[in-house]
């Protein structure tokens, strides 16, 4: 068979090329063929994954024919009902590897053992309770072994399993006819799967060493973004499974596969981890595939094709039409974003705790991390991000190869037509120039009520020069971004449902990552006197493992020409612009503090890192130094031409939003007030010194006795540990002063290193030998 001698080829873009042609010239496959096919689609999947990391826009296209639901390939794997694939236990997830062992136990669906099923009371919404119990795959010894798949459910499955895969190992030798890699009879013990030992064997380099993640020499394969590629056919299969209609369908109408899909991207990339286990975030804490830019961005496009869901917006925004007919109170959301909406909440909440310690995370998963926050708090935006991204990733194939234009156009093309300004920073991820989203043509139009203003064009305008950003920042307070589909006020049942969300404001911008990148441009905004002097004063709190890893910290000039700092700052802006709408504000001011209606039915807990955005109708002033101290690096770094739409928009809607306008936030055209409001950011920080201070040694740098002595002016908990000082009795002085803190009712002090509490003297009881003498004496006084 032809597709079977493509894959035995060594090279990757000659196998992927082949196969492909053959797949799209074949027009009947017999059944010998097809027996051929399925006994080498672990094979062919594993190979599937390594063609995804080829750039040629050729075999993108080809992959993207091939493999699409609607295909050569798609009614092939169809045909096959009878399950006859093990997808391995080991390669499970943990949510869903504890449902199989519990419901590996014969008594646990006893209706004697009741109380059993109250540990898992989401397991109607688990994936086994989809695939059936009878899908669990037992060696001849009785063990486990894994999950019994048919053709299409292998085929969704590794497709998602992609993206927290190991990397798959090279070819070491080419599978020749005559090898056996797999075999789909009718008994389950038969068959074979990547990674598992049922039916036959598979030599080396197979699919069985790719996924087992044990072969040497493995292939590193690029995190840091989405393959184009895999992207395309992600899109694809969710337009085909998901598609977006009007209004919902009905609960016994919906297809096996949308609901197994939306399963596998629940449990595979959202939800890993058991929701009642209180010890999973500290298990995970390193290694968490989730951190990674390419899994945040694939959740980030399943969330976004649920936002963008019309059937959503009939159910849950308050339009003029559902006013009338007196159904606003009645707002519901759809069963897709009722099962990944909350798990996405708690995600973020588990990550955020993780960053707070892990050191290897960058700055791309961080923006990574707020974009796919900011999306779940703007619904109104996610048709038109939705149609957006669809122009940049087309899920349907092109025949022909677009159009090329040359540079001089191109360039012309984005100086004159107006740009999204509400879309920036949330741009997808992309290695390279970020593409830049336009005002749709719709709104373009003089006749239309929605035309875009004069002043909006100009800040939105790409390349702003100083007058014009002037110009924009001091338009009018009525000029408007582009509108979306609703505002925050008609979506107001979605806010108040998902208001736990909203209070992740205060985490994002103390993020360690975040804090360090602002203050560093803070003092950039501040002036360069001093600033060296503020280096050294940080000195001893990095010397325990600075937030930038093993890597020295990069100046302000240096962060400002690196393009993973201005894609987080272009996040960091666009948090601002979407927190200083006066519309949401108002929402969240009028609502109370509460986790939500659809985050508690969900189980989960308004704890940290939630904090509420309103104390008393004011924020806290924790939350007023973060903001605070994010404007001030904005500005710092206004110098940036791409930020210049965004901080113009941003500028104008601090000067008049409650209750940001009462803090004296200088405008962006107010440039002889930003050196003044960023040394206050800095004094609030402890992060200042006075010039004079800082001049005084440059004058006698002969003199030892001249030289100021550097003193440490930070937390007492940011200090490294000395001598005499068990880490063991840190811990304990340190969970001391956090109960301390929440008897008394403070927050944590903010400091670059993270958040730490505000009472210090329990960290005395660290040093072993105080430790030592005051048992000793306590014990004495008491005994005497």
């Amino acid at each position: 068979m032809a597709l079977l001698a493509a894959l035995q080829l060594p090279g990757e873009a000659e196998s992927c090329r082949r196969f492909c042609h053959e797949a799209l010239q074949t027009r009947h496959v017999g059944p010998v063929e097809q027996r051929q096919l399925y006994e080498r689609l672990p094979w062919l999947m594993q190979r599937l994954h390594g063609w995804f990391s080829l750039s040629n826009p050729g075999l993108e296209e080809a992959i993207l024919r091939t493999f699409h639901p609607q295909g050569p390939l798609s009614p092939l794997f169809a045909a096959m009902e009878t399950p006859g694939f093990v997808f391995p236990l080991r390669k499970l997830p943990p949510r869903t590897l504890q449902t199989v062992l519990m419901a590996s136990n014969r008594s646990f669906f006893s209706a004697q053992n009741p109380q059993d099923l109250r540990h898992f009371e989401d397991l109607n919404q688990s994936l086994l309770a989809l695939l059936g119990v009878n899908r669990l795959a037992r060696t001849s010894g009785g063990d486990l072994e894994g999950l019994v798949l048919n053709a299409q459910e292998f085929v969704l499955m590794t497709l998602v399993y992609y993206l927290v895969a190991e990397p798959p190992a090279p070819s070491k030798a080419p599978l020749t006819s005559t090898t056996p890699v797999g075999s789909v009879p009718g008994a389950v013990t038969s068959s074979a799967a990547p990674g598992t030992s049922g039916g036959s064997t598979a030599p080396s380099g197979s699919a069985a060493a790719g996924w087992s993640g044990s072969a040497s020499g493995s292939r590193s394969r690029p995190q840091a973004t989405v393959s184009s590629t895999y992207e395309r056919l992600l899109l694809a299969h969710l337009h085909a499974y998901l598609p977006h209609r009007q209004y919902e369908v009905a609960r016994a109408q919906e297809s096996r596969s949308a609901l197994l899909l939306t399963r596998l991207f629940h449990e595979f990339l959202i939800e890993q981890s058991p929701s009642h286990s209180s010890a999973s975030s500290v298990l995970q804490c390193f290694g968490d595939a989730r951190l990674q830019p390419a899994a945040l961005h694939a959740v980030r496009l399943v969330l976004l094709h649920v936002l963008a869901n019309p059937c959503l917006r009939q159910g849950c925004e308050e339009t003029a039409e559902r006013l009338m007919w007196g159904r606003a109170g009645g707002a519901r959301i759809t069963r897709e974003l009722a099962l990944l909406g909350p798990a996405v909440v708690q995600m973020l909440c588990e990550l955020l705790r993780k960053l707070q310690s892990q050191k290897e995370v960058g700055l791309e998963a961080i923006s990574s991390l707020t974009r796919l926050w900011l999306i779940l708090l703007q619904p109104w935006k996610a048709p038109r991000l939705h149609e957006w991204y669809g122009t940049l990733r087309p899920c349907e194939p092109r025949l022909e190869p677009p159009a090329s234009r040359s540079a001089a156009s191109s360039l012309l093309d984005r100086s004159t037509r107006p740009v999204d300004v509400a879309l920036l920073g949330l741009e997808p991820e992309v290695s390279g120039e970020p593409p830049v989203p336009q005002v749709p043509k719709r709104f373009l139009e003089e006749d239309t009520n929605l035309a875009v203003h004069a002043s909006t064009r100009l800040a939105a305008a790409a390349g702003l020069t100083s007058a014009a950003v002037t110009l924009a920042s001091t338009a009018q307070a009525s000029t408007a971004l582009v509108p979306g589909e609703g505002d925050a006020m008609s979506w107001r049942s979605y806010v108040g449902g998902f208001q736990g969300a909203y209070f992740l404001l205060e985490a994002i911008l103390t993020t360690p990552l975040h804090s360090e990148l602002c203050l560093e441009l803070c003092r950039f905004a501040a002036g360069d006197r001093g600033a060296w002097l503020a280096r050294a004063r940080d000195t001893t709190a990095r010397a325990a493992g600075g937030n930038w890893g093993n890597a020295p910290a990069p100046t302000a000039q240096q962060l400002l020409r690196q393009r993973n700092a201005i894609q987080a700052l272009k996040t960091l802006a666009q948090t601002l612009l979407c927190f200083s709408d006066p519309q949401l504000l108002q929402v969240l001011r009028e609502g109370q503090p509460q986790l939500g209606l659809w985050l508690q039915e969900h189980g989960l807990l308004l704890e940290l890192p939630m904090r509420p955005i309103f104390e008393e109708s004011l924020p806290p002033p924790q939350l007023l130094s973060a903001v605070a101290l994010t404007w001030a690096a904005l500005l710092g770094a206004a110098s940036v031409t791409e930020l210049q739409p965004l901080l113009a928009a941003v500028s104008r809607q601090l000067q008049h939003a409650q209750p940001w306008a009462q803090q004296a936030f200088p405008a962006l055209e107010e440039t002889n007030k930003h050196k003044p409001f960023a040394e206050m950011v800095l004094k609030e920080f402890g992060q200042w010194t006075a010039p004079d201070a800082a001049s005084r040694p440059m004058q006698t740098p002969s003199a030892p006795s001249a030289m100021p002595a550097l003193e440490f002016a930070g937390s007492e908990w940011q200090r490294p540990i000395r001598g005499g000082e068990l880490e063991q009795l840190l811990v304990v002085a340190y969970y001391l002063a956090n109960a301390i803190d929440r008897m008394l009712g403070r927050g944590p002090r903010l400091t670059p290193c993270g958040p730490v509490p505000q009472t210090e003297w329990p960290r005395m009881f660290g040093n072993w030998k105080f430790s030592l003498v005051l048992c000793l004496a306590s014990l004495f006084a008491v005994l005497w």
